[in-house]
């Protein structure tokens, strides 16, 4: 079984520059019930010049395309992209995905809300990056899904000048908080 779902996602005003011109960021997702895995897509459309393109890193490997290995924490502290979701409606854990351009990426499992983190070992992942003159393309593919019954997807951009910014389907809080299950859908 599986099933498409697509997305946009909407920069927090309060970490973003009135003055600037924010990227858009589309996205989706497919989940493959039966093979347990979820493939996930980010778009990012650059404005017009002169807005500045946000930082990205550097792939580390001089392919495109990275396999189970490149595992790294604090992914969220530069331009990443994130993945929530949850698997049990009867307790309160949830797991998280970052991606990074970099190739990248980790996956966490919590008890509770921001509970400690804990890596999630027996879930893997594999991504790729594109870019172009005006775009850039984030494939994912996580391995070892249960059927998510809630998920949630989520930006951070870093910028040469200025803080980090966050975007999220549903913009609601400031300052923005990705791990609160009410921004999470069916």
């Amino acid at each position: 079984m599986t099933k498409v779902v697509s997305f946009s996602l909407f920069p927090y005003p309060s970490t973003f520059y009135s003055e600037e011109k924010f990227p858009l960021i589309e996205g989706g997702l497919i989940f493959n019930f039966l093979k347990q895995e979820i493939e996930l897509f980010y778009h990012l459309t650059l404005p017009p010049s002169p807005s500045p393109s946000p930082l990205v890193p550097s792939p580390l490997l001089p392919t495109l395309s990275s396999s189970f290995p490149l595992r790294q924490t604090d992914l969220w502290k530069k331009t990443c992209f994130e993945f929530f979701w949850k698997e049990d409606s009867s307790t309160h854990s949830y797991f998280e995905a970052n991606f990074s351009p970099s190739l990248a990426w980790n996956i966490f499992s919590f008890q509770n809300y921001r509970s400690s983190n804990n890596l999630s070992q027996h879930l893997k992942a594999s991504v790729q990056w594109g870019a172009s003159v005006h775009s850039f393309t984030l494939r994912s593919v996580l391995y070892g899904i249960k059927k998510p019954i809630l998920w949630h997807a989520t930006a951070i951009l870093e910028y040469p000048k200025g803080p980090l910014y966050y975007s999220q389907r549903l913009v609601k809080e400031s300052p923005p908080d990705f791990h609160l299950l009410d921004h999470f859908c069916p």
